[in-house]
């Protein structure tokens, strides 16, 4: 049984992405991919979410799109 995978409609994908957008944002404001995990931006814990990807990413629990989408926005995410 293959689960069909439909970015739009899924309300974690959707959330995903716009926080993914978000720190996009954030790079281009700050000029620097660096972010605390303290960091708020736009009135939202975007440091802590940074963090969360990375912890996800750690212990294997990150799909390899969104560790793609990460590494477009900064190629040393998980280094």
């Amino acid at each position: 049984r293959q689960r069909q995978m439909c970015k739009e409609t899924d309300p974690h994908d959707t959330e995903w992405n716009r926080r993914l957008d978000q720190y996009k944002r954030y790079i281009k404001q700050t000029g620097t991919t660096y972010i605390s995990k303290r960091t708020d931006f736009e009135g939202e814990h975007l440091g802590a979410w940074v963090q969360t990807q990375k912890h996800r990413y750690k212990i294997g629990k990150m799909s390899k799109d969104k560790k793609i989408a990460l590494l477009e926005v900064d190629e040393d995410f998980f280094k």
